[in-house]
């Protein structure tokens, strides 16, 4: 074969006029041969699969997003319900250290009560003893002397004495 190519750069190559024709005869060839009714058809049924393809997974992904949205939304809900029961939870123990406080003060006043309470039992009994061995006192006193002596000693009426004895 007997080729007549000139080197103009490393990149192109200049064939003589017999093999330009050849070559752009064996492109429109190929190029006949691509765009073929059936390869045609082949394209564009190719085309409507990705076509259809992309259209799902974009449908799929708004989907997606649909949902990772309505999750964020409810999530966002029960984070504003814990943060409102978070704050109900503070001001109940607030609540609670008060009244816990004023349970602890009225409780040692109780307590403070309870003790005045049993020192005052013990003083009321301590009396009613005293009380006791004065009417037996004042008894033994009226068999001894009598009424009328008493009354005149005392300046007391027999009636007085009476309520005294009972």
């Amino acid at each position: 074969m007997n080729e007549d190519i000139i080197f103009i750069d490393d990149n192109d190559i200049i064939f003589d006029d017999i093999k330009e024709n050849k070559i752009s005869e064996d492109n429109n060839k190929e190029t006949k041969i691509i765009f073929s009714n059936e390869e045609k058809e082949d394209i564009t049924d190719i085309m409507k699969k990705e076509e259809i393809n992309r259209t799902q997974i974009l449908e799929e992904a708004l989907d997606s997003i649909s949902n990772h949205t309505s999750s964020i939304i409810e999530l966002e809900k029960k984070a504003k319900n814990f943060n409102q029961l978070l704050n109900k939870y503070k001001r109940l123990e607030k609540e609670y250290i008060n009244l816990n406080s004023t349970y602890m003060i009225k409780s040692e006043k109780i307590d403070y009560i309870n003790n005045e309470l049993k020192e005052a039992e013990k003083k009321v009994n301590d009396y009613e003893k005293k009380v006791s061995v004065l009417k037996s006192l004042l008894e033994i006193i009226i068999k001894l002397y009598g009424y009328d002596d008493i009354c005149k000693a005392t300046r007391l009426t027999k009636n007085q004495i009476d309520r005294f004895l009972n």
